[in-house]
């Protein structure tokens, strides 16, 4: 009897024990399921509040000089230290301060000389046979905004095309001392019809950069840049304006074939006949003279864009003018010295003996203060000296500045654009400082300012790093992530690191994300200037919508639940690669690591919506001006041909675009309220920003007109 008791005993015991454990692990998953719900309700509610006040009315749109973006820049510092961060790293203070020029134009004392000193020469008994070029403003040279002002008189160097190429082998400043001189620089990169050429084949690659040129002509202590432009270029131009002249006669030729099969006109039809010859022929005659004249035709004065820094004169002449000093020194000439270069890849750089460049450059500025944001979270161990930036724009468009949808001059919140990422980065610093362990790679966190004038915020963080750029592993950016659906998630740039591919997607079995990888481009955001720079990046956005750029991106439309997913995914991506034993490896080349952008590319001037395709593109922004404008094409419409090509989604219409030249006619097709509608848009090339280049503005609506 005794010995059953025990027995019932020892399994009421094990029962009890049992039922204890289960319940004690029941409430171990309540107590984590509630401890997680917690933290996402705070990241959430910092989220929200960090968003609402940077899209409020007291932040004014966050436009630069504005007093509001001076306060969205203190509380993004404040909410920094708030959550631990070293915020001294700018002389005590979290701020990169830095000035702008917001508005420049050319002064009324601007003057250029090339000329050849018989001293120099060592021929001072023939002073008479000494030359020199007095230069006219506007037709045979030009400076640009991002120029230093005041006088000078320096020696002329020729450095080929102005490029330092570790990687692909090019290096046209070696074994040439050019401090305290004028660099004679040809735009663009050698070999660019080949397809096989080592920067980046026929498609531009960063050494093609305006900017880039300059800071290389500056760090190796030369203290002016004259630009000419290269031959290829040249060349290209011509064609170009050549098939604008045929395409003009055509047209004449057309309208009077077509006017001699109407028997008897009538006045009204003589009159209009008359005025639409008149207008052809005026057109005609326009690009006539366009092939009668050079095409050597100088960049506009504010082609080089805003700069931070205007310590180097940069000035664009036309080849002649410098070609007369080149022959005159060298014996030969820029075409000579630009074919050998193409066909071998050996720099040609030489000083130009006796030839100097003397003038003045005056241009009247107006600068504006800014600052970047910068907080920094230590690592510790073996790699803690190797930096992760993670970066976010906080300003927008003001009023109403340039890139504008709405049209007006009312505040433009710029909610989604991008008070979503400064909160996301607000996020993200409270929760990575709260890590444990302590992560093994340093983490940057940097908010950018002026992204929308052109990525200067971000450009100036790499032309001046706190931490060295060849110790940067990666770089992390937030842009528009405020309007999840359907829980989707883009992510571009992410084939720029070998490891990044494998990365999102092991990390996306926990998120359960519907992940977009996009390794076409990088895309055009503060991200951008690191990938230039060999730095390996990822751009998390949820894309496009109709309030993009509009006085309607209000604080009421974010997704806040949807950011806290992108929060919480990003987060896990950057303990990945701070904590992983290897730095990733950018990969730059092929398609997937080049930039989408191209010499004399074409724009449509629209504003796709990547989240809804499938069977054509439709359109959620029509630029203003642009060449879908001009050609009748309206928000909503969706375009399912273009170009002679059907137009599944967005990477069919890049591929049209990338088969279509600048100046050419092509048809597109649009459906329009259940209708199908045929247009003729006559696309046209990119602008020039800050580099000079056909390159992406900064701000995304430039980089999707770009693009598309």
């Amino acid at each position: 009897m005794n010995g059953l008791l025990a027995d019932r005993h020892r399994k009421y015991s094990a029962a009890a024990k049992f039922a204890a454990v289960a319940i004690a692990l029941l409430l171990a998953h309540w107590l984590s399921l509630a401890v997680a719900c917690a933290d996402n309700q705070a990241v959430e509610a910092r989220l929200a509040e960090a968003a609402k006040y940077l899209a409020s009315e007291e932040c004014e749109g966050r436009g630069i000089g504005s007093k509001g973006i001076k306060l969205a820049a203190q509380y993004i510092a404040q909410q920094f230290a708030t959550a631990g961060l070293k915020t001294d790293l700018a002389d005590g203070r979290p701020f990169q301060n830095f000035s702008l020029t917001a508005a420049a134009t050319l002064g009324k004392d601007n003057k250029l000389a090339l000329y050849q000193s018989a001293a120099e020469q060592g021929d001072s008994q023939h002073p008479n046979d000494a030359q020199r070029l007095e230069l006219k403003l506007g037709a045979d040279f030009t400076p640009l905004s991002l120029s230093k002002t005041g006088e000078f008189d320096l020696p002329l160097v020729f450095v080929g095309y102005g490029i330092k190429a570790e990687q692909e082998g090019y290096d046209d400043y070696a074994g040439i001392d050019v401090a305290g001189k004028a660099v004679v620089v040809l735009r663009r990169e050698p070999r660019q019809d080949d397809p096989n050429s080592p920067f980046d084949g026929t498609r531009d690659s960063r050494h093609a950069l305006l900017t880039r040129k300059i800071n290389v002509a500056r760090d190796q202590k030369a203290a002016a840049v004259v630009l000419v432009t290269d031959e290829f270029d040249l060349l290209r131009s011509y064609a170009a304006d050549r098939r604008r002249w045929e395409e003009a006669l055509d047209k004449l030729t057309a309208e009077h074939e077509k006017f001699k099969k109407v028997a008897k006109p009538t006045l009204p039809q003589l009159q209009a006949h008359a005025k639409q010859i008149e207008e052809l022929t005026q057109e005609v005659a326009k690009w006539g003279k366009r092939l009668e004249e050079s095409r050597d035709t100088l960049m506009a004065f504010r082609a080089g864009g805003p700069s931070a820094s205007k310590d180097v004169f940069v000035v664009h002449c036309r080849r002649e003018v410098i070609d007369r000093a080149i022959r005159a020194s060298l014996g030969t000439d820029l075409s000579e010295l630009e074919r050998f270069i193409d066909e071998t890849l050996k720099p040609q750089s030489r000083h130009l003996e006796g030839w100097r460049i003397s003038g003045k450059i005056d241009i009247v500025s107006q600068q504006v203060e800014l600052s970047n944001v910068i907080a920094v979270l230590e690592g510790e161990g073996p790699t803690a000296e190797e930096t992760i930036v993670v970066g976010a724009h906080y300003d927008h468009l003001g009023r109403g500045s340039f890139g504008s949808l709405s049209g007006t001059k009312e505040i433009h919140p710029g909610a989604d654009d991008n008070a979503s990422g400064t909160a996301g980065l607000i996020a993200l610093a409270h929760l990575l400082a709260g890590h444990e362990p302590k992560l093994k790679r340093r983490v940057v966190f940097v908010a950018f300012t002026a992204e929308e004038s052109g990525l200067i915020g971000s450009t100036h963080y790499v032309q001046n790093p706190p931490f060295p750029l060849d110790k940067t592993v990666a770089m992390i950016n937030l842009d528009m992530i405020g309007r999840m659906s359907g829980e989707k998630l883009s992510v571009m740039g992410y084939s720029s690191g070998d490891t990044f591919g494998d990365l999102l997607d092991r990390i996306n079995e926990k998120h359960k994300l519907k992940l977009t990888k996009s390794p076409r481009s990088p895309g055009g955001s503060d991200h951008l200037p690191f990938f230039r720079q060999g730095i390996p990046v990822m751009f998390f956005t949820t894309g496009m919508h109709p309030d993009y750029h509009r006085t309607s991106d209000t604080f009421e439309r974010l997704n806040i639940v949807g950011m806290r997913q992108v929060v919480n995914f990003v987060a896990d991506v950057i303990v990945e690669i701070a904590n992983a034993p290897q730095r990733p490896k950018f990969v730059g080349s092929g398609a997937a690591g080049r930039p989408a952008v191209g010499g004399g590319r074409p724009i449509l001037g629209v504003v796709p919506d990547p989240d809804r395709q499938g069977e054509g593109v439709i359109v959620s922004g029509v630029v203003v001006g642009g060449p879908a404008d001009r050609a009748g094409m309206k928000t909503g419409d969706t375009i399912i041909e273009f170009a002679g090509q059907k137009i599944g989604g967005l990477a069919d219409l890049e591929n049209a675009l990338e088969q279509c030249k600048a100046g050419q006619k092509v048809r597109a097709v649009v459906r329009r309220e259940g209708k199908t509608l045929e247009l003729e848009v006559n696309l046209e090339g990119a602008p020039q920003p800050a580099s000079g280049r056909n390159e992406p503005l900064g701000n995304t609506i430039q980089w999707i007109a770009l693009a598309c």
